[in-house]
């Protein structure tokens, strides 16, 4: 969880991530931010198919506004 700001996973921390998680662990991400999310391809999205996994965005006024 994690605002997916800076600083970012770069290419080679990410393959670290990958083997570290080995092939039977997935890896779900979730990015909170406010306002639509700003890139489809971040990061976080990667990390997530990379392993596995799937990415989630939150757009915390929005849910601010259904609590």
């Amino acid at each position: 969880l994690t605002d997916g700001g800076y600083p970012e996973l770069n290419q080679s921390q990410l393959k670290i991530m990958k083997r570290m998680a080995g092939p039977k662990c997935s890896i779900h991400c979730v990015q909170f931010g406010i306002g639509a999310l700003q890139t489809q391809a971040n990061f976080m999205t990667k990390l997530a198919s990379q392993n596995q996994g799937s990415f989630n965005y939150i757009d915390v006024m929005k849910w601010k506004e259904n609590q």
